[in-house]
């Protein structure tokens, strides 16, 4: 079913004070939390169409990201009713009396969940058929090209399946590819990262206590995969161990926490799309046969995006600190945007206008901040040192955290001189 929502990127950005708000709010956060499927306690500090970010403190942060617009859509059937009057009403006041409009005359399309957040990323079942009426040996089966995809629209699909044929061969061999939009990891240094798949159900009528692993993905289109991306997937496991027939859950979350390398290959650079499979390891990343029984299947079945709610769907959970510097000079010659937070000790000194574009908090150790041009959106907590920017600054605050804090709030400041007194705001970063 095809869902209207004109809850878009821009639509976030643009409301996106009110709504941390409304999560942050004693009892009404919790219920507005619970209307969004967000079960966490932590306090929010950025929310978008397909993932929400908590602060641990001390510079550390934590972003749950989905594999297309959850949020938005949780926020429509919420609320359907209050939208669809309002998109009445403005089909007559935008006409009309366009100063009593609410802006939603146009509703936008939802993007089906199999297909990602405005074709931008999906989760999507790929596999190999046998060429032979029956059946395949299994080399060919691995590394044959794929005959089928399915950009998830079921509630459920395969994350891997094995089917032998009647005879001594094989008949299907399945994998499963996630990609994730990961652009609020720009500028951090990631500590863990969780991939999480929710299981349905499971069989092993082949005996061959079948495993699984997460592994990297290159599809051609991150948000139309399509036959040929069954040979798109990688070999080296992102965890380092891959977790047990046994342990493939149908009644929770199984989480595959990844190593050094699965970190690294977290999308933090453009077009910060992150992409990953989902393989039986012990079978088909080894590319030895399992056990053969006539007619038999063995396989993992997982919940995708397209299942109601977002408690069960397909989830990349990053914690991440500051862009860190221990010493010495920064000197960017582009924008740095959409920064969560920057921690350093020593100097910045970038070129170009509006250089810290939406950093949500700049946490200086020591040393000299100077950028060419405008700041935008910024929260800079200075512990020591000083910062000496020139022009006037949209929406910033600069708070000095040697001593106690006074606050006044602004929502615009001039700051030219060497030394920053303590100065705060309500106008956060958005």
């Amino acid at each position: 079913m095809t869902e209207f929502l004109a809850f878009d990127p821009a639509w976030f950005s643009r409301h996106q004070r009110a709504l941390l708000r409304l999560l942050n709010l004693p009892l009404i956060g919790l219920a507005f939390r619970r209307l969004l499927r967000i079960n966490v306690l932590e306090p929010i500090v950025r929310i978008e169409p397909h993932a929400f970010t908590v602060s641990l403190g001390e510079g550390l942060y934590r972003t749950d990201f989905r594999t297309h617009w959850k949020f938005s859509k949780r926020i429509y059937c919420s609320f359907k009713p209050v939208w669809w009057a309002m998109h009445y009403w403005d089909t007559f006041s935008d006409t009309w009396a366009p100063s009593m409009s609410f802006g939603f005359v146009t509703l936008t399309a939802y993007p089906e969940a199999g297909t990602g957040g405005s074709n931008v990323t999906c989760d999507a079942v790929v596999w190999c058929t046998a060429n032979n009426i029956n059946g395949d040996a299994w080399g060919p089966i691995v590394a044959g090209s794929g005959t089928e995809s399915v950009n998830a629209t079921a509630a459920t699909g395969n994350a891997f399946r094995m089917r032998a044929s009647i005879t001594t061969e094989w008949q299907f061999l399945d994998r499963s590819i996630f990609t994730f939009d990961t652009t609020l990891l720009n500028g951090t240094s990631v500590s863990a990262a969780v991939l999480s798949l929710f299981g349905s159900a499971k069989s092993d009528a082949l005996v061959g206590t079948p495993n699984c692993d997460i592994y990297t993905s290159t599809p051609a289109n991150a948000a139309a995969i399509v036959a040929a991306d069954y040979l798109n997937v990688g070999g080296t496991s992102q965890t380092g161990t891959a977790v047990t027939y046994a342990n493939l859950s149908t009644t929770a979350y199984t989480d595959f926490t990844f190593n050094a390398t699965g970190r690294g290959n977290l999308a933090k650079i453009s077009p910060y799309i992150s992409k990953f499979s989902a393989r039986n390891a012990n079978y088909d990343v080894s590319g030895g046969a399992p056990p053969w029984v006539s007619d038999a299947t063995s396989n993992w079945t997982v919940y995708f995006a397209d299942e109601a709610g977002t408690t069960n769907d397909p989830k990349l959970v990053v914690t991440y600190t500051s862009l860190v510097m221990a010493a010495g000079t920064i000197t960017p010659a582009a924008t740095l945007k959409n920064v969560p937070s920057v921690k350093y000790a020593g100097t910045i000194t970038p070129a170009g206008a509006g250089v810290f574009n939406r950093i949500v908090a700049f946490i200086s150790m020591g040393g000299t901040i100077t950028p060419v041009g405008a700041l935008i959106k910024n929260i800079f907590k200075l512990f020591a040192g000083t910062i000496t920017p020139p022009g006037a600054h949209t929406g910033v605050a600069v708070i000095r955290s040697t001593i106690a804090m006074s606050v006044a709030t602004v929502t615009t400041v001039t700051i030219t001189t060497a030394a920053v007194t303590t100065i705060a705001m309500t106008d956060r970063a958005t």
